[in-house]
């Protein structure tokens, strides 16, 4: 056992030698394991095999530290979703091309393995999958357990026990190359960068691997079993073992996650196909276009008419960045995958390697009114929503700052590092401190469980709450009349005084408060269409934080202007809390539009009577809409967060508009939301 050693630890400092060197990792490992198998079949003690893996994982966790080649190749190993476009990017495309291949294959030259880095030579068995499918590739695999047994017989049936190792030796390097590549590039094993045998490119590979070939085929004269009899079958059972579980890495990644694989949006294959069939067209309740296909056959564009005006809700579709947005939510419509019958469906795939010509997205917003609230909100940061109460129809829903996803690809590289953060949905992904803004909702709750009502006394009207190191007091300035016996909290909520509801908090612990926030939904997630995550909600209400400055929104929780939306509309339904609706129609194959049915809304949230008391303690004239605003303390150095909510008179159809304004006064967001409100008059 000690002369077999020898060598072992000899050919091991060498193959460390060659990783310093020329930074081979692939190299390296490929010489180690292939003494150990030798040395195994010469002396038959499996203390050689455990000596290699101990040095092996030994030279592995040295390289790890020392090379980041190889930390970036383990890394993409163990996790190689952590960076998509980065490190793994390779990996990934790989699996990609797998997953495209399907069972059987998207047929010679119709694939597009030339996506996936060296393909030619690292990653050619991604190209065989592609074109071949798990069949073809389980058939591969198939062949290189046959060459290798083929030649383990050899080795075990030679009378000369230099031709025997000679040709376990040829034997075991096909295998162990084999497995050591295809186990990289199926991620079963760290990728080393090491050739397939007679299928990578390259000149000295090829001519190596065939006059090994040659050697097994001059060796392999038949005969009676020699000693190496029992060494050869342990190699024999080891290697099929590995065969085996590439067999099922391949099943893995083309069958089980192939949906979810091929439906990435880094898949570049989804743009070229885009290039051949149109993807459908977004269009608005009234047909106007807010992204369509230009061009023509084979060089077909995304073209957004509206520009910045809806990028925030209609998204981008880009091959460098995948989409978001509506392109992203409705892709499988957009892309042809969903809507059209199996049989065409899977006869454009098996034809043209294709999905068929994408369908059409009909949404629920008014173009014109977006590009109308767009504009006056341009000027600033924030977000602006109008949500149509009885459907739950969105009707805009604008974010500012945006960006122009006709430009995004030249434009990416600043839209990510301005601080302004103009890729964000301010309108759903926002977290805003609430401020008084939730004085309707907390009010009506009260009202409602009988704790209190809108005549009690308010005492101390224009006093200020301290949060923080900032003073908050009345977001409009209080009119009394003449001969009124004092404030009352219904003067607390129309002219916006915190120091009242503050008291109101301090009568139950703030169970008040969590209670409102349950019963108008406000930590739902009111539009999943537009995939929103992180939104913060009554979970962060119910947090048991400081109770006062819960009730005045100033706690330790934020809404989106969507979520402060939703629930102005349950004032001004009569109660009733809608469900909201972004999609309003798909398209047929035939070119009609069929609509997505509405959600009923929630029931009464509250009683009719409620809804009209607290509407109409918030009715300004001389125009009749209702309307209330809030300037929140948020940050530091003073910043505030103004708000305004609001909703069309009485006698006109129920629309609900609620603006929210990073910067800005409160005068600002006022005269935004008036002007949407006034727009949609008679």
């Amino acid at each position: 056992l000690r002369s077999a050693l020898l060598p072992l630890f000899l050919v091991w400092g060498i193959s460390v030698g060659i990783l310093l060197v020329q930074r081979d990792l692939g190299t390296g490992t490929l010489l180690l394991g292939l003494l150990a198998v030798m040395l195994y079949l010469a002396v038959d003690r499996w203390q050689v095999l455990l000596a290699a893996l101990v040095l092996a994982v030994v030279g592995a966790a040295g390289a790890y530290l020392l090379f980041d080649v190889v930390r970036l190749r383990i890394l993409a190993w163990l996790n190689p979703w952590a960076d998509p476009m980065g490190g793994s990017y390779q990996v990934i495309q790989g699996l990609i091309a797998y997953a495209s291949g399907g069972l059987f294959g998207r047929g010679p030259g119709i694939g597009a393995p030339g996506l996936v880095p060296i393909a030619v030579s690292d990653y050619i068995f991604a190209a065989v999958g592609e074109e071949w499918g798990l069949t073809g590739g389980v058939a591969l695999i198939a062949l290189y357990a046959l060459l290798v047994q083929r030649g383990l017989r050899a080795a075990r049936r030679s009378a000369d026990p230099f031709r025997a190792l000679l040709a376990g030796g040829i034997a075991a390097a096909f295998g162990l190359q084999a497995l050591m590549i295809l186990g990289g590039v199926l991620r079963l094993l760290p990728l080393t960068g090491i050739t397939l045998p007679f299928l990578s490119y390259g000149g000295s590979s090829l001519i190596t691997s065939m006059v090994g070939l040659a050697l097994l085929i001059t060796l392999s004269a038949g005969g009676p079993v020699n000693r190496f009899d029992r060494p050869t079958r342990v190699v024999q059972a080891a290697l099929t073992l590995g065969w085996v579980a590439l067999a099922l890495a391949l099943g893995w990644w083309t069958v089980v996650r192939g949906p979810a694989l091929t439906t990435r949006t880094d898949n570049p294959r989804r743009a070229l196909a885009e290039r051949v069939n149109p993807r459908g067209a977004i269009v608005d309740r009234n047909g106007v276009a807010l992204a369509e296909t230009v061009g023509a056959q084979g060089d077909y564009a995304r073209s957004y008419p509206l520009g910045t005006a809806a990028a925030a809700v209609v998204g981008y579709d880009s091959a460098r960045f995948a989409q978001a947005g509506i392109e992203r939510s409705r892709d499988e419509t957009l892309r042809g995958e969903t809507g059209h019958d199996a049989i065409t469906t899977w006869w454009q795939h098996l034809t043209q390697g294709t999905p068929p010509p994408g369908l059409g997205i009909r949404l629920t917003l008014d173009a014109a009114l977006q590009a109308s609230v767009a504009q006056a909100l341009a000027p600033y940061r924030g977000a602006a929503v109008v949500l149509e109460v009885s459907s739950g129809n969105l009707l805009a829903l604008a974010s500012s700052p945006s960006f122009d996803p006709n430009t995004l690809d030249q434009d990416w590289e600043d839209l990510t590092a301005r601080a302004d953060a103009p890729l964000l949905n301010r309108t759903t992904q926002a977290s805003y401190q609430p401020g008084m803004i939730f004085a309707p909702f907390l009010l009506a709750q009260g009202v409602e469980s009988g704790l209190l009502s809108l005549d009690d006394s308010a005492e101390s009207l224009d006093a200020t709450v301290e949060v923080g190191s900032d003073l908050v007091g009345c977001a409009l300035e209080p009119v009394m009349v003449e001969g009124e016996s004092g404030p009352v909290l219904a003067d607390a909520l129309r002219y916006g005084c915190p120091e009242p509801l503050t008291s109101i908090a301090a009568r139950d612990g703030g169970e008040v408060v969590q209670a409102a926030a349950i019963r108008f939904a406000l930590g739902e997630v009111p539009l999943p269409e537009l995939d929103l995550t992180g939104v913060t909600g009554s979970t962060a209400v119910l947090s048991q934080g400081n109770a006062a400055m819960d009730a005045i929104g100033q706690g330790e929780w934020g809404l989106s202007p969507l979520q402060v939306a939703r629930a102005f509309a349950a004032l001004r339904s009569g109660g009733t809390l809608p469900e909201v609706r972004l999609v309003d129609a798909s398209q047929a194959p035939q070119g009609e539009w069929t609509k997505i049915a509405a959600l009923s809304g929630e029931g009464g949230v509250i009683t009719p009577s409620t809804a009209a008391l607290i509407l109409e303690t918030l009715k300004r004239e001389p125009d009749g809409y209702y309307g209330v605003g809030a300037s929140a303390v948020t940050g530091t150095g003073g910043r505030r967060l103004n708000w305004f909510a609001g909703a069309t008179p009485e006698g006109q159809p129920g629309v609900v508009v609620v603006v929210a304004l990073e910067n800005g006064t409160q005068g600002d967001a006022w005269r935004i939301g008036r002007a949407a409100l006034l727009a949609l008059g008679p």
